[in-house]
């Protein structure tokens, strides 16, 4: 297995943040700054809850371990989980795809404009 070695400069952790915000979507930027604030293994961070927050804390179970995290939330990580649930008030997890809902919103307004199309003929 190849070695990894740590991001550990300020300017590349915010480099690395602004890349994948411009070349994938906020959404892979948010996971990696979440990411780097909690400092928990992938399938942890994709299985957090908004319910899982509580007063500045993060409390969940890891599934690897099965041990039960309560973890202090830094400012940032915060504001960025305030900004996350703004802008998508009605997701269950945090860090939810809402690609496929929009792909699926594009979908039915293609279906229903074609029902309408045939259907007024």
């Amino acid at each position: 297995m190849a070695e990894v070695q740590a991001v550990k400069e300020l300017d590349k952790v915010k480099l690395i943040s602004h890349l994948l915000e411009r070349r994938y979507s906020k959404q892979m930027s948010d996971i990696w700054n979440i990411g780097l604030n909690l400092a928990l293994r992938i399938s942890d961070l994709l299985s957090i809850k908004f319910d899982d927050i509580h007063h500045g804390r993060l409390i969940i179970k890891e599934a690897k371990t099965g041990k039960l995290a309560n973890i202090q939330l830094n400012q940032k990580a915060q504001n960025t989980i305030k900004q996350i649930q703004a802008e998508h008030p009605l997701h269950i997890y945090l860090l939810q795809s809402y690609r496929t809902i929009k792909r699926s919103t594009v979908t039915l307004n293609s279906s229903l404009g074609s029902l309408y199309q045939n259907h007024s003929r």
